[in-house]
C-alpha cells in the first residue's frame, strides 16, 4: 500500500496593513491600521493614541467590517467636528450618489477612549454650488420646489413643505451631529 501526502503551505491571503497617521492640535498622535484578510472575509481597523512620538501606544479601539456586509468599505481618520483631534471615519457602504453610510469614533486623547460619536448617511454632507443664498432670498423655506436631475433624467420632483420634518428641525438635528458653517 502506499500513501502519498500532500502538502501544500495554507493560502492565507492578507493583505499588507494600511497604516495612517494623523497629528491632532494637541500633539498626540493617532495611528489607523487596517488589514484586509479575504481567508476570513473581513476587514480590521485597529486605532492606536500616542501622546507623543515617543510615547508607547495605547490601542484605543478594534474594530471589524465584514467583507460580504461592506465590499466596498474602509477607514480614515478625519477632524470632523474641527476640535483639532481625529475621528475614525468608518464607511461601510454607499447606494447611489451621497448615500454612504458611515460610523464616526471620537478619539479622547486625555481618557484613551474611542466612543461611538455618529452612525447613519450624512457624515459628508458637503455644500453643491455655486448656488449660494441668503436668508433674505428666500421667504418661506417651507415652500420650496426641490428637483434632482442625474443624466438628465428627473430623479426627485416635491416640494419642502410635503417633507416629514419642517427645515428648521432638519437643521436643529443637523447641527447636533455635525459643526455647521456659515454657508452651510
Amino acid at each position: 500500500m502506499v500513501v502519498v501526502v500532500l502538502i501544500t503551505p495554507s493560502v492565507h491571503a492578507i493583505e499588507p496593513p494600511n497604516v495612517l497617521n494623523q497629528y491632532n492640535s494637541d500633539g498626540s498622535i493617532v495611528r489607523l491600521t487596517t488589514t484586509v484578510d479575504a481567508h476570513t472575509q473581513q476587514r480590521r481597523f485597529v486605532v492606536d493614541l500616542r501622546s507623543t512620538d515617543h510615547d508607547k501606544a495605547i490601542t484605543v479601539l478594534k474594530h471589524v467590517q465584514s467583507l460580504s456586509d461592506a465590499p466596498n468599505g474602509d477607514a480614515a481618520l478625519a477632524d470632523i467636528d474641527r476640535d483639532g483631534i481625529a475621528e475614525l471615519v468608518e464607511r461601510r457602504f454607499c447606494g447611489a450618489g451621497p448615500n454612504c453610510s458611515y460610523t464616526i469614533f471620537k478619539i479622547d486623547p486625555e481618557t484613551t477612549t474611542a466612543t461611538k460619536f455618529f452612525e447613519g448617511g450624512y457624515a459628508n454632507i458637503e455644500t453643491i454650488g455655486p448656488y449660494l443664498v441668503t436668508a433674505d432670498e428666500i421667504p418661506d423655506p417651507q415652500k420650496l420646489k426641490v428637483q434632482l436631475w442625474n443624466n438628465g433624467t428627473l430623479m426627485q420632483n416635491f416640494n419642502t413643505d410635503d417633507m416629514a420634518h419642517h427645515i428648521p428641525h432638519c437643521i436643529e438635528w443637523l447641527s447636533s451631529i455635525h459643526v455647521l458653517e456659515p454657508g452651510d
